[in-house]
């Protein structure tokens, strides 16, 4: 009964839990702020440097981890220290600190469930082969979720920007994200291109460690020592 249970919730938590830890991965690496710089000209749209804007990027992800409650990105102008976001931003940006964190949270959690799965699995009496229920739980994680994800992806495909707009309708409870692309820059610096790819790069990045996960358990058996 307990195996059982184990095999469920793992298959329930197994594809959130790639697709948090894909996002996560992606959202703090450095390259794809550098390569958004570059994509979309943003340093000649709002002629900050490369080393303002990567500093910009810096402090954000600092942000989104940190216990402060508004964030804080400035730059030196004539010797004076300027406020690159507006009010408006920064009080958005609190409310995506806490999705992130949310986020951040639910990864942090699955992932101590996983592992104790893992270790009733592997050190649990059982009359399946470990490696079937591994690849089984994958297979059900994939059907369960293989669906919902399949049209989440065709919606970005056929209409991001309906798709983009249903996201924050249905994530925030505000209007604060609502801006204005000519002269907010957290909209100017990172404009709806921008989340289209990233959110392609987390996909691609999701799926690549969840076949290379199902490929490296299929091929356990081949293995000269393998054993149940």
């Amino acid at each position: 009964m307990i195996i059982k249970f184990s095999k469920l919730t793992a298959s329930f938590l197994w594809i959130p839990f790639l697709l948090s830890t894909s996002f996560e991965i992606i959202t703090f690496s450095d390259w794809i702020y550098k390569y958004n710089w570059e994509r979309n000209n943003i340093s000649e749209i709002t002629n900050l440097t490369i080393q303002e804007l990567d500093q910009s990027a810096e402090k954000i992800k600092v942000y989104f981890k940190d216990n402060e409650e508004y964030l804080n990105v400035s730059i030196l102008r004539d010797n004076q220290s300027l406020s690159i976001f507006k009010q408006k931003e920064i009080d958005h940006m609190t409310d995506v600190k806490h999705l992130i964190k949310l986020v951040m949270g639910f990864q942090r959690i699955s992932a101590l469930i996983l592992i104790l799965i893992l270790a009733i699995i592997l050190f649990g009496k059982l009359k399946e082969s470990t490696i079937n229920i591994f690849r089984d739980i994958l297979l059900k994680s994939s059907i369960i979720w293989g669906a919902l994800l399949l049209i989440v992806l065709i919606s970005i495909g056929v209409n991001f920007n309906k798709t983009f707009l249903l996201f924050h309708q249905l994530v925030f409870t505000n209007d604060l994200w609502i801006l204005d692309p000519m002269n907010d820059y957290l909209i100017i610096m990172f404009p709806e291109r921008f989340f289209m790819e990233i959110t392609l790069f987390i996909v691609l990045g999701f799926l690549s460690i969840h076949f290379l996960c199902y490929a490296f358990i299929s091929s356990i058996k081949f293995f000269p020592n393998y054993s149940k």
